[in-house]
């Protein structure tokens, strides 16, 4: 369709345009044209109302923001406080430390008592959490290896069980002709991998693509669980056998505790977890499921896609905000309601059916867009929370060589139902020079106390080069 590829540029610039720029009648033209290329650039058919209720189903608030326009009982900001003076940080390096031999890095895993963890290949290098930053004095660095000596390569780590192991999800190379996965413990206090686990059900092996805590707070907590997700699957496993004694290499199934199979086509991407245990779980077709913790067999709320599937997910750790990120813009969706009786709700204690509301988007400007490269964006994350107390105040992102961070606080209230703004471009760019980011993480508040009111970032590039930054009030 000629006149959908016309614009197929950001959709931000139709929401940077004052009213005033054009003439009433012109400004509400190109806008009502603007949402039909748009809808056809993103699944590519006609705005038809047909084609538009196919998509979207009984979801008019969520087509009907996507528009520009918010339902009157659209719920998106409660009692939230008022953001600071400020919408933008200035960012300082506080530590660079420099470039790791070996492989590049893969991950990073922020700890909230004494230690963070760089994923390189088949090793993981320790460093100690100190005020605004990291230190790696110590110089430690942990390699990976079997029960047979062989390196192996995790494609996501996980901490656990008090900070006092590193979960690491493997493929599994030996397994020809289709897909498996083993989870290998890594106990930091010996430096050593102890037990290396299958993924299997029923006694077939199983590949999982992602695994999670149990909560926002499970690494600092001593339970066995956890989470794990496949394309069409969600599962809890256990580390501990049916007898309740911890497993070693000579029992290496993991215990299978809960979960659900769905019919194939779920496509299943990323998932997230509350701080009680609610479950978030981001798709290749861009919707987004919500799971209460007591049932993983039915979503409670699913939230159309916009088009572009969801490579990432976070949610805040009261649940009321969801955050997905895709190759070109993150999503922050509003999982509040209120049900029948008028009780305040989330989407992931109770169905929120027609009472979805339309999501927002972070993007950069075009010129931002071309300085980073056209780069993807990749692991969108809020503040890291543990605890009830306290609000996320940030959100970081990376993208290319750079980590773009905006002020959350801020976004909530420019972004208010009835503001006639969808799309949010006050945002902080934070270059590590010509070195592709591969994650971006925020220092957990025990280290941030004296400057909680700035975001605090560690940077890991796919060099190996680590470094910490701290924003300073412009």
């Amino acid at each position: 369709m000629t006149r959908a590829v016309t614009l197929q540029s950001s959709r931000a610039h139709a929401f940077a345009l004052a009213p005033s720029a054009l003439p009433p009648q012109g400004y509400d033209a190109f806008a009502a044209r603007w949402a039909e290329c748009l809808f056809e650039n993103t699944f590519g058919c006609e705005s038809t109302d047909a084609a538009r209720a196919k998509q979207y189903g009984e979801h008019e608030a969520w087509a009907a923001g996507l528009d520009g326009q918010d339902v009157d009982h659209m719920l998106w900001q409660v009692d939230e406080p008022l953001p600071p003076t400020s919408t933008k940080n200035k960012f300082r390096q506080s530590v660079g430390l420099g470039r790791r031999p070996g492989d590049g890095a893969t991950e990073l895993q922020m700890g909230a008592l004494r230690n963070s963890y760089l994923v390189r290949g088949s090793t993981v290098d320790v460093f100690r959490n100190v005020d605004d930053g990291l230190d790696d004095s110590e110089q430690l660095s942990l390699r990976l290896r079997d029960a047979s000596g062989a390196a192996f390569t995790p494609t996501k780590a996980l901490l656990a069980r008090g900070e006092a192991n590193l979960l690491l999800l493997t493929p599994n190379a030996e397994v020809a002709g289709g897909r498996s996965h083993s989870v290998f413990q890594l106990d930091i206090e010996t430096e050593k991998v102890v037990s290396r686990w299958q993924c299997a059900k029923d006694g077939v092996l199983i590949p999982m693509l992602d695994i999670v805590g149990d909560s926002k707070s499970a690494q600092l907590e001593a339970g066995s669980t956890f989470m794990g997700l496949d394309g069409n699957r969600l599962a809890r496993w256990d580390l501990r056998d049916r007898a309740g004694a911890v497993q070693d290499l000579a029992s290496p199934t993991l215990g299978y505790v809960g979960g659900h199979d769905f019919a194939r086509g779920t496509g299943f991407s990323c998932m997230a977890t509350t701080g009680s245990g609610d479950v978030v779980v981001g798709g290749v077709d861009g919707k987004i499921r919500l799971y209460s913790d007591s049932t993983l067999r039915q979503a409670k709320t699913s939230f159309p896609g916009i088009g572009a599937p969801i490579t990432h997910v976070d949610v805040t750790y009261d649940g009321k905000f969801v955050l997905a990120t895709t190759d070109s813009y993150l999503m922050v969706i509003s999982t509040l309601f209120k049900d029948k009786n008028g009780a305040l709700k989330t989407g992931f204690t109770g169905k929120m059916g027609a009472n979805i509301a339309a999501p927002r988007l972070l993007k950069l400007l075009p010129h931002d867009v071309a300085r980073t490269g056209g780069a993807p964006f990749a692991k969108a994350r809020f503040t890291w929370l543990t605890e009830a107390d306290g609000a996320e105040r940030w959100v970081s992102v990376v993208c290319g060589a750079f980590s773009v961070v905006w002020n959350f606080r801020a976004f909530l209230s420019s972004c208010a139902p009835g503001s006639g703004s969808t799309v949010y471009l006050d945002y902080t760019l934070v270059t590590n020079k010509d070195a592709r980011l591969v994650d971006a993480a925020q220092l957990h508040g025990n280290f941030t106390r004296g400057s909680a009111a700035q975001a605090h970032l560690v940077v890991a590039s796919d060099l190996g080069d680590i470094s910490a930054f701290m924003g300073v009030d412009e």
